[in-house]
């Protein structure tokens, strides 16, 4: 493949390099024909749905479906403005526009029903996160360049990315508040990388909108946009403001939502975290139904990585002791929680968002693994 591309411009080599891995992982993901997700993924599936046709955020319509059969409805909330969900408008927001165009065409061409209308949600929730995994392995890719990777490395890392991580078994397979989260999170990282590089406003505001979006999805990606606010606040402290600023605006519109919704600015999230520390920590990283290590074994390349970055000049150095806080942070904060297993899942799903960074982590040692001297 390299001596194929080797004639074009390294810029359109890598754009052919994570465009073919992107096309050939969503295929992959769409391979199974049918959405493997839980009724956590309930209201993200069916916002846009709401959106489009009705015009607004509230589930009334579908609540007698809902209650007549006969299960607890845990995932709406009842407020005073109508039927909501109960996890953060993020996830089905983002997956809009790629609803868009089949729902219109459906509700113009069938007229469908309510549990049409859910059956549709079904098949398109996997559509939409197939295509957000997808997208979150070009920003991957462009990241391990931006570390100074040669394409070989980025290529294998990208594809471990793809098919060794919680992409495949979860975030590709129905609307989880982890893909979205994923993709932020990556496009943070990749703008934070391309700011401290070649410094402007306009990075600075995008990085900032990113970040925001990344807790909007999930609030407990803070735990990642700390750290790495933190480090372009290090790198590059002239536009460190204009990138608070943004990620201020889109926090505070999710804290207004929260307060006017819920009455508290957290949401419905669980505050439990009551699990003995080392009882968490073996379970998430050990159990055989969860363990990190045991379903992500290569967490011990990023060990090894990040021991090597201990040792020895490494591109942006200091961008790997946000990894680890955030890595630390992610561990710790599932093996207090008083649900460290994450319900009915395949996996360390709660960790989901560290792996990519695990990966990121271990670039290091991979390139001493990949390429050869005087190779490209």
């Amino acid at each position: 493949m390299r001596r194929f591309l080797h004639p074009l411009p390294a810029l359109s080599r890598n754009v052919a390099i994570s465009l073919s891995l992107a096309a050939v992982s969503f295929v992959v993901y769409l391979s199974n024909f049918k959405t493997i997700a839980a009724e956590d993924t309930v209201p993200a599936s069916l916002l846009p749905i709401v959106l489009l046709t009705e015009g607004r955020i509230y589930f009334d319509s579908y609540e007698k479906h809902y209650k007549d059969t006969g299960n607890p409805v845990y995932f709406f909330v009842h407020t005073n403005r109508g039927l909501v969900s109960s996890y953060p408008l993020a996830t089905g927001l983002l997956a809009t526009p790629i609803y868009a165009i089949p729902v219109l065409w459906w509700k113009v061409t069938h007229s469908p029903t309510i549990e049409e209308w859910i059956r549709f949600a079904g098949i398109m929730e996997k559509a939409a996160a197939a295509a957000i995994a997808s997208i979150s392995i070009i920003v991957f890719f462009y990241i391990c360049c931006a570390l100074n990777c040669r394409e070989v490395t980025a290529f294998w890392l990208s594809a471990a990315f793809a098919f060794g991580s919680e992409v495949w078994s979860t975030s590709s397979q129905g609307l989880w508040m982890h893909g979205p989260g994923i993709l932020f999170m990556l496009l943070s990282t990749l703008l934070a990388l391309r700011q401290a590089q070649a410094p402007s406003s306009k990075l600075a505001l995008l990085l900032g909108l990113s970040c925001g979006i990344a807790i909007a999805v999930r609030l407990n990606n803070v735990l990642f946009v700390g750290p790495i606010l933190c480090w372009i606040l290090c790198e590059q402290p002239r536009r460190f403001l204009l990138t608070l600023l943004s990620t201020s605006v889109v926090v505070i519109a999710l804290l207004a939502y929260n307060k006017a919704c819920y009455g508290n600015f957290t949401g419905t999230y669980g505050m439990s975290f009551e699990t003995p520390f080392l009882t968490g920590l073996e379970g998430v990283l050990f159990s055989p139904a969860r363990g990190l290590v045991i379903y992500f074994p290569l967490t011990l390349f990023a060990i090894l990585g990040l021991a090597k970055v201990t040792r020895g000049p490494v591109t942006h150095r200091s961008i790997y002791l946000a990894f680890v806080v955030f890595i630390s942070a992610g561990i710790v904060s599932v093996s207090k929680w008083g649900m460290w297993w994450g319900g009915h899942s395949y996996g360390p799903r709660l960790l989901a968002e560290i792996q990519p960074f695990l990966l990121l982590a271990s670039i290091p040692v991979c390139k001493t693994i990949f390429e050869q001297p005087g190779s490209k």
